[in-house]
């Protein structure tokens, strides 16, 4: 009697043993999360954006300021800088910004410049943004006459134009300046910059000459 009630025990403590182990495995074995991304994720145009909006950057620390004046001809460093217009492209948070620029090489050498390697825009409060991708794409799209760049300055030639690399700011901004290196054919030589002070006045509404 003993020994069948021994053996059915064994036989109980074997079924339970069974789940038991079965249980232990499972919780060892890693989980794959499939998660669909979500539209926030950031895509290629938006990390770019992360990159070029460096509003802290002092674009102009450690070079030498040259004050020029809107539409007048400024000379630095073999170049001759004007800043022919600034047209401001309305919008419900924030505005963007092209400038119309005339550059003469006056070396033996041609060059190219681009809106992001030379050109800034100082918004006060210590700001100096970057010109902003999203801006850029728009110009491409709906400004035709909008250049985009980088662009070819001739030996003893000139660019004349609209950048499609423009500025976002906040909407309402009318106090600005815009940075310019006059760097030749060598892209990393900033120790000069023009600085060209834009009065509310001078900010241009009307974007028929961007189209």
């Amino acid at each position: 009697m003993k020994k069948l009630q021994l053996t059915a025990l064994l036989m109980a403590l074997s079924l339970f043993s069974v789940p038991f182990f079965s249980c232990s495995d499972d919780s060892t074995t890693p989980s794959i999360s499939l998660t669909k991304p979500s539209d926030d994720t950031p895509t290629e145009s938006t990390a770019d954006d992360d990159n070029t909006e460096d509003s802290a950057k002092k674009h102009s620390s450690g070079s030498h300021k040259n004050d020029s004046s809107f539409g007048q001809e400024a000379e630095v460093n073999n170049t001759a800088f004007t800043l022919d217009s600034v047209i401001r492209v309305q919008n419900e948070d924030n505005d963007y910004i092209y400038i119309g620029v005339t550059i003469k090489n006056d070396t033996d050498t041609e060059y190219q410049i681009s809106s992001l390697n030379n050109f800034f825009l100082d918004i006060g409060n210590g700001e100096e943004l970057s010109p902003d991708i999203r801006a850029k794409q728009s110009a491409l799209s709906v400004f035709p006459k909008c250049v985009n760049d980088p662009v070819t300055v001739p030996a003893n030639g000139e660019f004349s134009g609209y950048l499609a690399g423009g500025f976002l700011v906040p909407s309402g901004t009318e106090n600005i300046s815009v940075g310019f290196f006059p760097t030749l054919d060598n892209s990393t030589d900033k120790s000069e910059f023009i600085s060209i002070a834009v009065n509310p006045e001078d900010i241009s509404d009307d974007v028929s000459a961007l189209q």
